[in-house]
């Protein structure tokens, strides 16, 4: 019995055994297949992240590409824009001739103050030589802004303060100055004499080398004397039509390089020696509403070519002991008048009293080497032939009875003066019509 049971138990050890082995047989085949499957993925995640790469590195090519092309169109339109605005400044300011050397020039103008700076009520402004709005002022486009706030801006302020009671002045880093407020401006002048400042306290004279272009906007009622004289880079003006009255006594004397200068409509007097000095005058038209022209107030203008007189003007102070209203102008051609105009008249571009008995004054520059004095003439006026360069030969009637002071001033004993039935040594205005003139005389009296 215990030999049989020894049996049974052995055999039943041997299925024990053999169903193990047959599972771990086929534990061990799954764990293969498994492990191949396992290998398979990985192998194709390896080729998906490879792919994936190889797509992210095309994405970010194109992509580079696409905003390269985009920054290059956006900066060729950026260029183009600003050219065009440019051009378009250009032609609204100072004309075609001029506006190449202005753009040229006011692009250095502040090159030398960029790493300088000033104290503005106890802050420090640096002065930079950008100019993000083009290197040539609009200066129509910014007097019709209205205010020094709005869209049109001319870079940042470098310099600003009070220049009258009620009236302030900004200085942006572009040259430009904008006068605004309500009310008159400070006179400035050399005396200082009770409420005038003296010339050298401008607020702006720290800046005389920079400033290009002034602006008195609309609200401002009076321009002080002095207030910008001696500007050396100063070129472009615009006053507005709030101005109205005197404009002070050499407002804008010594300004050699001012082009273009747009005048109040109600500015009723010019006072003396305003425009004295600024060469780079060529054509000034005196708007209508202009009543009274001081003393030298186009003196040695020296590229002044013509002026028109509208009706309004009833007086102009012509000559004085330093000389004439017109000396110095030695490119001055023409001289037109209005029609309209009750006091003045003008005849081939010579200025006149309005029926042509007085002759006031002969172009400089005028051509022409020969001139005969008209016969309905009475009187030659003081320093009216000064400095006639072109004139060789003047003939004089002897309707003439009277010739002022210096009349032919500056002519060469290489010009003739003829007297028709004159003897000159026998009139009143012989001590002095002949002052500084060196030029021969001859007369006939049968």
């Amino acid at each position: 019995m215990k030999r049989k049971f020894v049996k049974i138990l052995a055999l039943l050890m041997t299925v024990c055994v053999s169903g193990a082995v047959s599972a771990c047989t086929k534990g061990d085949e799954s764990q293969k297949t498994v492990g191949n499957a396992e290998s398979e993925v990985m192998e194709s995640s390896v080729g998906i992240q490879s792919d994936i790469s190889a797509v992210s590195s095309e994405v970010s090519e194109n992509s580079s590409g696409k905003t390269d092309n985009a920054s290059d169109v956006s900066e060729a339109t950026q260029t183009e824009t600003f050219n065009n605005n440019v051009q378009s400044s250009t032609q609204n300011v100072v004309g075609q001739d001029s506006a190449a050397s202005v753009s040229k020039q006011t692009s250095t103008d502040f090159s030398s103050k960029t790493n300088n700076t000033v104290s503005q009520s106890g802050s420090e402004s640096e002065i930079s030589d950008d100019n993000e709005n083009g290197d040539v002022v609009d200066i129509e486009r910014l007097g019709g802004c209205g205010t020094s706030d709005d869209t049109f801006q001319y870079g940042k302020i470098v310099s600003e303060g009070m220049c009258g009671d009620t009236v302030k002045y900004q200085l942006h880093e572009s040259g430009v100055m904008i006068i605004s407020g309500n009310g008159a401006m400070y006179h400035y002048d050399e005396s200082g004499e009770g409420n005038i400042e003296s010339e050298a306290e401008r607020p702006w004279s720290d800046f005389y080398d920079d400033i290009i272009a002034v602006a008195i906007e609309d609200g401002v009622t009076s321009i002080g004397s002095y207030a910008f004289s001696s500007l050396p880079q100063l070129r472009e003006v615009y006053i507005a039509d709030s101005v109205s009255g005197n404009m002070g006594i050499r407002t804008f004397y010594n300004c050699p390089e001012l082009k273009s200068i747009r005048i109040s409509e109600n500015i009723k007097v010019i006072s003396g020696n305003v425009f004295e000095g600024c060469a780079g005058l060529e054509e000034i038209s005196i708007p209508d509403g202009v009543e009274f022209i001081g003393y030298y107030v186009f003196k040695d203008c020296v590229n002044l070519r013509k002026i028109t007189i509208p009706e309004s003007v009833n007086e102009i102070s012509l000559y004085g002991q330093d000389g004439h209203l017109f000396s110095g102008c030695s490119s001055l051609e023409e001289i037109e008048v209005s029609e309209k105009n009750a006091v003045y008249a003008s005849d081939d571009g010579i200025l006149y009293n309005k029926d042509k008995t007085e002759l006031l004054f002969y172009p400089q520059n005028k051509s022409g080497a020969v001139y005969e004095i008209q016969p309905e003439v009475k009187e030659i006026c003081g320093w009216a032939f000064c400095d006639s360069c072109n004139l060789e030969t003047i003939t004089i009637p002897e309707t003439v009875v009277n010739i002022g002071y210096a009349a032919f001033h500056g002519w060469t004993s290489e010009q003739m003066i003829i007297f028709e039935g004159i003897d000159p040594s026998l009139k009143d205005w012989a001590d002095d019509w002949s002052a500084f003139c060196d030029a021969d005389s001859m007369w006939d009296t049968e």
